[in-house]
């Protein structure tokens, strides 16, 4: 499909006040898909439904039918106007997330984002020890080869236009180990080299990609679940990670930030 080019003339403010840089597309001319969306409240929905409150035509990937259905269902309902499209796909099979993701650029044009938050769940512990090796594969597949696969599919329109970001969500496995969870720790730290040759090839032709260390435990149902006594404070909001993930897509190119680290204020580090 064609390459919309509309241009936003002079600089303006974003809602969150924030400039736009002179030459940057006109929000509502953009496209943005966020991979690995699944609960409310949640990082991947939370990032779908801050892109689609600056008015960007959103696509929301997870592996779960339903759930989709509501996330996209209650983005349209906090954003007014929200174009949001959903697609189901396993990030780790190819073919899939090639089907879901040309669907979304036939519906809404080449992606200006792509936010990547897919990953296999850390639990339950495993030691190396006693650690099949389709355990690792698992979290490779849904890490490292979910990546490939999406970027693979979005670079071509993002190196046409010029530009684009790719925002990659890690963990704190992303730098260090933990007895247990060796298999997420090899996904995620290979998740970040993979990330960060992309954003060493892909800076010449104007794409933005940083990596999200997500460094504590995120104020989820699921965590919720099993960690019931956690206090606020040691939490990560989701609405705070979304906007940050937006102030990365933001920046100019002068000024691209590869990593960031996120925690919430009571976290030991």
């Amino acid at each position: 499909p064609a390459v919309t080019t509309g241009v936003v003339a002079g600089v303006t403010p974003d809602r969150s006040g924030v400039a736009i840089e002179a030459g940057r597309r006109d929000p509502s001319m953009c496209a943005a898909i966020v991979m690995g969306v699944s609960h409310q409240p949640g990082i991947g929905f939370a990032v779908a439904k801050r892109f689609a409150l600056e008015g960007l035509k959103v696509g929301i990937v997870g592996r779960q039918r339903e759930r989709l259905d509501n996330c996209a269902a209650s983005i349209a309902a906090a954003c007014p106007g929200a174009v949001v499209r959903a697609m189901e796909a396993d990030a780790g099979d190819q073919a899939a997330v090639s089907t879901a993701l040309g669907a979304l650029v036939e519906a809404h044009g080449a992606p200006e984002v792509l936010v990547y938050n897919c990953a296999a769940r850390p639990f339950p512990s495993v030691n190396v020890a006693e650690a099949e090796p389709a355990l690792y594969k698992t979290h490779l597949d849904a890490s490292v080869f979910g990546l490939l696969h999406a970027a693979q599919a979005v670079l071509p329109g993002m190196r046409a236009r010029g530009s684009g970001t790719i925002v990659v969500t890690g963990a704190t496995a992303s730098l260090r180990g933990s007895a247990g969870t060796s298999a997420f720790a090899v996904g995620k730290m290979a998740l970040r080299g993979l990330a960060q040759s992309l954003a060493k090839e892909e800076a010449e032709h104007g794409i933005h990609v940083c990596h999200a260390v997500i460094d504590g435990m995120v104020d989820m149902p699921l965590i919720n679940q099993f960690m019931p006594e956690v206090p606020e404070g040691r939490l990560i909001d989701t609405d705070a990670v979304a906007e940050t993930y937006w102030g990365l897509h933001r920046q100019p190119k002068r000024c691209f930030t590869f990593e960031v680290d996120i925690r919430p204020h009571l976290a030991k580090w």
